[in-house]
């Protein structure tokens, strides 16, 4: 809607101009156009992982842990861009909220065996994001955790047809 807006922010300046029509308490100012901009800009990267995930029937935990790095990497290089102070604001505690909720993937095994477990990243996705040793080493046990906790499940069929699943400890 930003984009539409602004394309046609000439058409949008008339408009509220108009004295007729009481709009003109919605008529924006040139610097407020400039913040459309940045706006338009800093909200691209937030479309894009939409659209990314609404073309997908699955998303995996990898593939939301990388989108999470990506957006993560943005914030971390927005300093360097030239934006609106109140954007720059929001931006920064948007990325303490995102910072908040990432922290809890250290509490998750699905975190650490989600991304071990993916084909292409492994345990050189922790080494890559400059993960601790002992961090890395963590995430290893916690993956040789869950597979031992799910290799010791036995599955019976019985003559009945009926499955059941027991857990040898």
């Amino acid at each position: 809607m930003l984009v539409v807006a602004r394309k046609y922010s000439k058409v949008v300046d008339s408009i509220t101009a108009d004295k007729a029509l009481k709009l003109r308490k919605y008529k924006l100012s040139e610097d407020q156009w400039a913040i459309v901009d940045d706006l338009i800009h800093v909200l691209e990267i937030f479309k894009n992982t939409t659209l990314l995930f609404l073309k997908d029937n699955i998303s995996t935990i990898a593939q939301v842990i990388l989108m999470i790095d990506v957006i993560d990497n943005f914030f971390s290089n927005m300093p360097t861009c030239t934006v609106h102070a109140a954007i720059k604001s929001a931006l920064c505690l948007a990325q303490s909220m995102l910072d908040q909720y990432y922290s809890r993937t250290d509490e998750s095994n699905v975190y650490c065996t989600g991304m071990t477990l993916h084909p292409k990243l492994k345990l050189a996705y922790f080494r890559n994001c400059g993960w601790e040793k002992a961090w890395i080493n963590n995430a290893e046990w916690i993956l040789h955790k869950e597979f031992t906790y799910y290799n010791d499940l036995t599955t019976n069929v019985n003559n009945s047809g009926k499955v059941t699943v027991s857990l040898w400890l």
